[in-house]
């Protein structure tokens, strides 16, 4: 039952090292991820699900971009200037929106996002993410950008009142 054939083109000792790997990527979203039982993560564009239970999983692969599809920004949750910068990073790293592409759209939308939210704060996750952006490094850009969520969220209550 948790015998499998050893495919063709993999080595003996390339073959031996995938337990070693699956239980190292389970640990890390586990314990480092925080994965609860049936809780879904989508890694580099594959979606990997927790089944009932807590399980352990290893990621080998290096600077893999992991997102819990509970902290994803979800279609039907863009709703405002930040979601939507925020939005486009996220598909680029699920694979669903072209770099080149992206790109000036990022841009545009943190030079705009800048404009409103002008406190040093804001500024400093906002010229962040601009590098990341500029760096092609997406997740970066995407986690800078969601860390202005509450401040937005705030302008937002505020304006409200």
């Amino acid at each position: 039952r948790n015998v499998l054939h050893k495919p063709a083109n993999i080595s003996m000792e390339q073959a031996g090292s995938v337990a070693i790997a699956g239980v190292t990527a389970l640990q890390a979203l586990r314990d480092r991820g925080r994965l609860q039982a049936g809780q879904r993560v989508l890694i580099n564009g594959a979606v990997i699900e927790n089944g009932e239970r807590r399980s352990r999983l290893s990621i080998v692969t290096p600077n893999a971009n992991i997102l819990r599809l509970r902290d994803a920004i979800h279609p039907e949750e863009v709703r405002t200037p930040v979601r939507r910068v925020a939005y486009i990073a996220q598909l680029v790293l699920s694979g669903d929106a072209d770099p080149d592409e992206a790109s000036p759209q990022l841009l545009r939308g943190i030079e705009q996002l800048s404009q409103v939210m002008t406190d040093s704060d804001s500024r400093g996750l906002l010229d962040r993410a601009t590098r990341a952006v500029l760096s092609q490094e997406f997740y970066p850009a995407m986690r800078h950008l969601r860390a202005l969520l509450p401040r937005e969220e705030r302008l937002f209550a505020a304006m409200r009142q």
